[in-house]
């Protein structure tokens, strides 16, 4: 019991930060329509990517892990185009610099920013999974 809250809680988590940097990611913050997109991610990224994951083994190691990250997207385009609940959308992205980096203003479409959503997500998700 205590994993599956968990593994609830870490979606939650995953799609609120991936929310708040992502201007071509929006949910709709009603809570019951949140609650059930956080039940949705946790079970696409625990239960469906998992067993893919063991089917499609050989094109897995073929492809040194690359379609895992096609894995995500697939799942997370399943989600926005099956449920109403999450939409993602083609943003631009203004530019930044940090510590002597910098990013310039870019054009992000729909097909890019729906990779850069699902690693997003599965990057928060599998931090907290190391950290707690």
């Amino acid at each position: 019991m205590k994993k599956i809250i968990r593994m609830i809680v870490f979606s939650g988590v995953g799609i609120y930060l991936t929310f708040l940097w992502n201007r071509g990611f929006i949910i709709h913050f009603d809570p019951f329509t949140f609650l059930e997109t956080t039940l949705l991610v946790a079970i696409a990224y625990y239960l469906v990517i998992p067993i893919a994951k063991v089917i499609l083994l050989p094109i897995n190691i073929l492809t040194f892990g690359l379609l895992s990250i096609a894995l995500y997207a697939l799942t997370f385009y399943a989600l926005t185009n099956y449920t109403g609940f999450i939409q993602v959308h083609g943003w631009t992205f203004e530019g930044l610099t940090l510590l002597g980096v910098s990013i310039h203003k870019t054009r992000v479409d729909y097909l890019a920013n729906l990779f850069l959503v699902s690693l997003s997500i599965s990057v928060i998700i599998r931090l907290l999974n190391r950290l707690i």
